[in-house]
């Protein structure tokens, strides 16, 4: 989700490194969607933007990519349809509740798909609806459908990105949390990652690591 991941995405589908990558044994999953319009607000949709940068070039089949089901019968992440469900069981269906590599973007918060600082969520589910209020989200209180931290945690690997100036300070903050402690940190990116510390791998470019301010 989010603009972070595009430039893996675009580089998947034109570098030449990944020219004999096995799309035809590959199955593409979300970790979050905004729970918005694609017609109104295409932009802001998660698979909009990850079928733009990436789908619309390479040999997937189409059965191969599993769109979270946003909008069902009743319209928007309606709770009558249980589109969480619905996509807890296709995962289940597909034996695919453990995933090879998730790829996930850090926000300013530290936030990773839609599992937010202050989120609670039922710890046995695997897909979750969020309400999200606050500052910095484009569309205030808009509903997310997203991944939990039980689905993302036990990924054989993590990769997670952490990208320009803005986000100094989450890293920060992340430099001075101690694994050791008895204390959880109350960023979901580290709280996802430390579950399983050997299988996360970070990407933090020089923006982030070092502020020019």
């Amino acid at each position: 989700g989010g603009n972070t991941p595009l430039p893996l995405f675009r580089a998947l589908a034109f570098d030449e490194t990944f020219i004999n990558f096995p799309w035809q044994y590959t199955h593409v999953w979300q970790a979050d969607e905004r729970c918005v319009s694609e017609r109104t607000h295409g932009k802001l949709s998660n698979f909009v933007q990850l079928s733009l940068a990436l789908l619309q070039f390479i040999p997937i089949p189409a059965y191969h990519v599993h769109r979270m089901p946003v909008r069902l019968a009743h319209g928007l992440c309606s709770g009558t349809d249980q589109g969480g469900k619905v996509y807890g069981s296709e995962l289940d269906a597909w034996n695919a509740t453990r995933f090879d590599v998730v790829v996930l973007g850090v926000g300013t918060d530290g936030h990773v798909a839609s599992l937010f600082p202050g989120n609670t969520q039922n710890k046995e589910q695997l897909v979750s609806v969020v309400y999200r209020s606050g500052l910095n989200t484009e569309l205030p209180g808009v509903q997310r459908m997203t991944l939990t931290h039980k689905a993302l945690a036990q990924a054989h690997k993590l990769f997670l990105f952490i990208h320009g100036e803005a986000k100094h300070s989450v890293v920060q903050e992340m430099k001075i949390f101690s694994p050791q402690s008895n204390s959880e940190s109350s960023l979901p990116a580290l709280q996802v990652a430390t579950e399983n510390p050997e299988r996360a791998v970070w990407f933090i470019d020089n923006a982030a690591l070092i502020s020019s301010s």
